[in-house]
């Protein structure tokens, strides 16, 4: 009667053991499954940051649905998603969920973009500034910051403190030198004309081409604000010279003519004798650009010369055509060359003899 009781025992142990190493395959299968799925992941993600989508989505399609965590396998359906609804609440529910820690701090990213895209100010800024909070030296602290005092009001304390953090922080970036360009027109739209000068001039001796423009738009606009007109008008054509195709500049050429428009009528009852008229058409750091502009005058008719002035330390080659008697005469001249060009001039005083 023993022996058959101590089989019975060491079937079950035997049992046990089998019991127990099969839990462990399976374990170890599992795991393995998990490790490649998390793979897959991570290859997925590398063909969407080569921009390499087709790839990425059959990718995603032949990724096994219970291998991957869910919330890496959220991020990267996020990265895929063509609806920008849909994509952040992809990324909202996989940064709330198992998301592997290498992958949240871009899913939050990517959610705060997609919010100022769709206009969601309220998750901007909640959104934005627990973001800073937590990864307060981000590789996106510039863009979370710049996104921060786009939706926070104007003039406001916040929006001010977001806007110093970027410009004292970084001001060799391009966030670094947007910010000094938002204190810009923060300071015009409060009529705080010098210091929005001083922005303005920051922006411009930066070197940066693509937002030099910008800047030389606004001093132009705060010259034409301060009634100095003839900075303006310096300003727009350094603007149209250097940078033709500046998104901005027709409306300078609209706030120069409606003033040009306006002191014109004024001085046409002015009667100057022994004072001779010419129309500026063009103030030009390069020279080249100024014969250009002088052949181009004389097309209609008017003889024009160049003159060298020092302005600001710096070089410029005004062109001047015609030379009249009177101001209705010069008036005259200016109104058709203005038609012909398209552009905006201005009737001076011819000071040669």
């Amino acid at each position: 009667m023993v022996v058959p009781a101590l089989q019975s025992r060491r079937f079950i142990q035997r049992r046990d053991i089998m019991i127990r190493v099969t839990i462990i395959i399976a374990v170890l299968l599992l795991f393995a499954g998990a490790v490649r799925a998390d793979q897959q992941i991570d290859r997925i993600y590398d063909f969407v940051k080569d921009g390499r989508i087709s790839d990425a989505e059959r990718a995603f399609q032949e990724l096994p649905q219970s291998a991957a965590r869910d919330g890496n396998r959220l991020f990267v359906n996020g990265l895929l998603e063509r609806s920008g609804d849909r994509a952040r609440d992809l990324f909202d529910a996989a940064a709330r969920s198992d998301l592997d820690g290498k992958y949240e701090e871009e899913a939050r990213f990517r959610m705060l973009q997609l919010a100022e895209a769709l206009g969601d100010t309220a998750t901007v800024l909640s959104v934005g500034e627990a973001f800073l909070h937590r990864w307060e030296m981000s590789r996106y602290r510039e863009p979370i910051l710049a996104m921060l005092a786009a939706h926070e009001p104007d003039g406001s304390s916040q929006q001010e403190r977001y806007l110093r953090l970027l410009s004292e922080g970084s001001p060799d970036s391009y966030y670094g030198r947007f910010a000094v360009l938002t204190q810009a027109v923060a300071a015009i739209r409060t009529e705080k004309y010098k210091a929005a000068e001083g922005y303005c001039r920051t922006i411009i001796d930066s070197g940066d081409d693509d937002i030099i423009p910008a800047g030389l738009i606004y001093l132009a606009k705060v010259s034409i604000a301060r009634g100095n007109t003839e900075r303006a008008l310096l300003n727009y054509n350094i603007l149209r010279e250097k940078y033709p195709h500046a998104v901005g500049q027709d409306d300078v050429l609209q706030e120069l003519k409606q003033v040009s428009d306006r002191r014109s009528g004024e001085e046409s009852t002015e009667i100057f004798e022994g004072i001779i008229y010419a129309v500026q058409v063009g103030v030009f750091a390069e020279k080249d650009n100024a014969k250009r502009m002088s052949e181009r005058v004389e097309g209609y008719g008017y003889k024009s010369r160049i003159t060298r002035r020092s302005i600001s330390g710096n070089a410029y080659y005004i062109v001047l055509a015609g030379r009249f008697s009177t101001q209705k005469e010069a008036q005259a001249a200016k109104e058709k060359l203005e038609l012909g060009e398209h552009d905006v001039f201005k009737v001076v005083i011819d000071d040669e003899k």
